[in-house]
């Protein structure tokens, strides 16, 4: 599936990893590891459509038909995730593309934006969900 989602990106013209073309290596704290690329915003968003689809897919040959035993909520989650990782991808891409950021604030500002994107997600979700579907702890 993931090649699926890779031939989609590419011929939307999208990235989703960029390759260093050799291994780098980078010091961290107490180790250090080879990297060999890094995934972008797009990527996030299509890794998680991928695995998505093949849970559902198995989902729905276990139980049998399309709804997999998952509730309204659930199907409503999933949507909205979907969504919210499609727009920190394009925020994403639009902030590198537009504002030549230094890498160590690009990551800053990519973790402020998925944190407020995540959270107008979470907003959406206790706005349009039934309650009847919640279950009780």
């Amino acid at each position: 599936m993931i090649y699926a989602t890779d031939l989609i990106a590419n011929s939307m013209g999208l990235t989703t990893f960029v390759d260093y073309g050799e291994a780098v290596l980078v010091s961290n704290r107490y180790y250090d590891e080879e990297v060999y690329g890094h995934t972008v915003g797009f990527g996030y968003f299509f890794t998680f459509v991928s695995f998505a689809t093949a849970i559902r897919f198995g989902m729905a040959v276990n139980y049998g038909g399309w709804s997999g035993g998952v509730s309204m909520n659930g199907n409503l989650m999933l949507v909205i995730i979907t969504g919210a990782l499609f727009v920190f991808g394009a925020a994403s891409t639009l902030l590198d593309t537009l504002f030549k950021i230094p890498d160590r604030l690009s990551g800053y500002a990519d973790l402020v934006m998925a944190g407020g994107i995540g959270y107008l997600g979470y907003r959406i979700f206790q706005n349009m969900s039934k309650p009847e579907d919640h279950k009780n702890s």
